[in-house]
């Protein structure tokens, strides 16, 4: 199950017209692999049974919290089949520091930021993995 998760702390940037990040607790489970290596030896899809009920494969869902003992509110989530595009930002103008990537779900963008390069390259590794995931469990349902 190991392979299949994804969580820890990004900062994500406000909706509002002052934009600064916010830190977030984000977590992805997916029915597959989130690394290419696994994902592409290991094709056996897991059942919605192994997972809490509230929690869906292949939607990522963030929370606000202070630390790893607290347990704030939900704060939303989204399906990695929406994503249109993922991908790093060029930061080398900005004052903000860390390492930024885009989600981009056509009717809504997030600006996410990571402290070291290798957890961005991660999450844009696993989100990009997660929607092949779900658009292809999409496909052979319907």
């Amino acid at each position: 199950l190991e392979s299949r998760m994804l969580y820890g702390f990004l900062n994500k940037r406000s909706k509002g017209s002052v934009k600064y990040f916010q830190r977030r607790w984000f977590f992805l489970i997916s029915s597959r692999p989130l690394y290419e290596e696994e994902y592409q030896k290991d094709n056996n899809a897991l059942s919605e049974s192994c997972i809490p009920i509230r929690i869906e494969f292949d939607n990522v869902y963030y929370y606000k919290m202070e630390g790893e003992e607290d347990d704030s509110d939900f704060l939303g989530d989204f399906p990695t089949k929406e994503i249109i595009k993922v991908q790093a930002k060029d930061m080398k103008e900005s004052k903000d520091a860390g390492f930024t990537f885009t989600v981009d779900l056509g009717n809504r963008i997030f600006s996410l930021n990571s402290t070291y390069r290798y957890e961005m390259e991660k999450w844009i590794e696993a989100l990009r993995i997660s929607r092949r995931t779900a658009q292809e469990i999409g496909r052979s349902i319907t």
